[in-house]
């Protein structure tokens, strides 16, 4: 899994780490590629969350990346 502001690590410690996000809040994963936040965005879509995956991950962004 991807990591995004500490929430993953690693799937089979994904679970625990989710009751740091508020499912009031809209989130926006991303990835090298889509891959891996298309599986994390499906996963967080079944746990009630409100999310958005990046199509074509960082590889398709235009501009710098910080």
């Amino acid at each position: 899994m991807c990591r995004c502001s500490g929430v993953f690590s690693r799937c089979r410690r994904r679970k625990r780490k989710l009751i740091h996000l508020d499912k009031a809040k809209n989130y926006i994963v991303v990835c090298r590629s889509e891959g891996r936040s298309g599986m994390a965005a499906r996963f967080l879509e079944q746990q009630g969350y409100s999310v958005t995956n990046m199509t074509g991950g960082m590889m398709e962004r235009k501009g710098e990346t910080v």
